[in-house]
């Protein structure tokens, strides 16, 4: 229908001003910088295009299925932490008579999108600026370490579903594994989530939402939960050659990344000095490439 379906007292949404753009500067990135939030990954050009090339090596994965939810012609579509816009561009580009819109905390999203696509500037830990009842499909990707209460925000995702709608929700693991002993105990990957373990404690906000997904869904009224996992790979250490193709992706994904991943956390809340830190995105990059490390994540 031709009908609103902005909430017009509810919104916690603001209009795109200059003091949006000047964002925070840290060890020579920049991070988003919208009312009081605490972004712990940075915006800049270097840290967006890790995230499409992450998207990019998720799309290999699921070999180009944008959703896996069980709606049909979906109508409106709500991406949150929509990041670069990629997936919500895309998914307007498939659907081109639905009505999609992406939300983030920082306005990184392209000038010229599809008709159908629309970008808003919001912070998902509060009251989502929507109406009750409006979206068939919520798209949540990658907002680790960055939601306070996972039960309010779905809760929020709860609300503004209309009644069958879905919501699906993709985390990657902070525990790095392998089935073959590869990544011992006490090396550079157990080191990592040893880290996101310590940055969890000190900000409230857990890096490894997917342990209480279910349960938070469940109580703010979700039903037909269904749940996947998949083997992520760091690396061309594959024998699969899909499975081969999408870690040679991924590793070039967490390359590119790597240090906006760590930069904040290590100097901010663990203290860390320059060179220690330098000293360990080396050591991370190299074990990364070493092919006698079969590494992968959850995802």
């Amino acid at each position: 229908d031709g009908g609103s379906f902005l909430g017009s007292d509810k919104s916690s949404t603001i209009s795109l001003s200059l003091s949006v753009l000047e964002y925070r500067q840290h060890h020579g990135r920049t991070y988003p910088n919208f009312r009081d939030v605490q972004c712990w990954h940075p915006n800049d050009e270097q840290h967006l295009k890790s995230l499409d090339i992450m998207h990019h090596t998720v799309l290999l994965y699921d070999k180009k299925k944008l959703f896996h939810a069980p709606v049909e012609n979906p109508q409106r579509v709500l991406d949150i932490g929509t990041g670069t816009g990629i997936w919500a561009i895309e998914f307007a580009d498939q659907f081109p008579s639905a009505s999609v819109t992406g939300t983030d905390v920082s306005p990184n999203q392209p000038e010229w999108v599809p008709p159908n696509c629309r970008f808003v500037l919001e912070d998902a830990n509060l009251e989502w600026g929507f109406s009750d009842d409006v979206f068939d499909l919520i798209h949540v990707r990658g907002l680790t370490g960055s939601i306070n209460d996972w039960k309010k925000f779905y809760e929020e995702a709860y609300r503004c579903l209309k009644p069958g709608g879905w919501i699906e929700h993709t985390e990657a693991s902070v525990n790095v594994t392998s089935d073959d002993g590869s990544t011992p105990a006490g090396g550079v990957y157990s080191h990592w989530t040893q880290i996101f373990i310590e940055a969890s404690e000190k900000t409230g906000k857990t890096f490894n939402p997917n342990e209480k997904n279910e349960a938070c869904m469940e109580a703010a009224g979700f039903t037909k939960l269904q749940t996947r996992e998949r083997k992520m790979p760091i690396g061309c250490w594959p024998k699969d050659q899909q499975l081969k193709e999408v870690g040679y992706f991924n590793l070039m994904g967490c390359e590119e990344g790597l240090e906006g991943y760590g930069l904040w956390i290590l100097s901010q809340l663990l203290l860390w000095s320059y060179w220690e830190m330098k000293i360990f995105f080396a050591l991370t990059r190299a074990a990364m490439r070493d092919p006698k490390i079969h590494a992968y994540y959850p995802w």
